[in-house]
């Protein structure tokens, strides 16, 4: 059992029973039967199951027969499916690195860090510091996999633009950032120009900075 990180009447529950696991998002504003209910995503029983912090639509469980596997509650898709060669007993989502998730299996006593993100990878981790040494240096093991039920890949939360800005018709300029939206008239020619010069610049810097792995030079240079 576990309660959901942004709605704090909604938890789920998994069920270890190989004849049918399943796992329920229950709500308790409205008790008789559960949210959503999800039958086809294992084929074994759930050892474990862990809710995103960071996004709340997204539930990664592990079965018995080694299948890690990230689901979409909101829409019953299976998003990702994780290629392990163990089960894990407990599932921790990263709040800092929003795309890791650690598994540990009691049995082997062993710590594995899963990504979310297809290019990172799997590893055994023998201690915190090894860990993090493995995670820069990109350790691959098992990478995840798109489910072929969704159709295209989930773009999770932080994944999301948090601003952005583009130029339209008639010297309109569209902005955003969060929630607030804002439309500017009257741009003129001259401030379009500028404004599109120095993006050009930077988008040239910064693909620049990203061949010769220069990143954070250019990033103490921006700051």
């Amino acid at each position: 059992m576990l309660w959901n990180p942004d709605i704090p009447t909604q938890f789920v529950v998994a069920n270890d029973d190989d004849a049918n696991p399943f796992f329920n998002i229950w709500d308790l504003r409205n008790p008789s039967y559960p949210v959503a209910t999800f039958q086809d995503i294992h084929e074994a029983g759930i050892k474990s199951v862990a809710w995103c912090p960071n996004d709340s639509s997204l539930v990664v469980s592990s079965d018995k027969n080694n299948n890690t596997v990230v689901t979409n509650f909101k829409t019953g898709e299976r998003c990702l499916k994780f290629n392990t060669d163990e089960s894990y007993d407990k599932l921790c989502w990263s709040s800092q690195m929003p795309d890791k998730i650690a598994g540990y299996n009691f049995e082997t006593e062993k710590t594995s860090i899963l990504s979310f993100t297809p290019q990172q990878t799997q590893f055994d981790e023998e201690d915190e510091a090894d860990g993090i040494a493995a995670i820069e240096s990109g350790c691959e093991v098992a990478n995840p996999e798109v489910s072929p039920t969704t159709g295209a890949p989930y773009a999770p939360k932080w994944l999301h633009p948090k601003s952005g800005v583009r130029f339209g018709f008639g010297g309109m300029m569209v902005s955003f950032h969060g929630k607030c939206l804002k439309v500017t008239k009257s741009v003129s020619h001259e401030t379009e120009s500028f404004i599109a010069d120095q993006v050009t610049k930077f988008d040239r810097d910064l693909n620049q900075a990203l061949q010769q792995q220069q990143l954070p030079a250019l990033i103490d240079q921006k700051a």
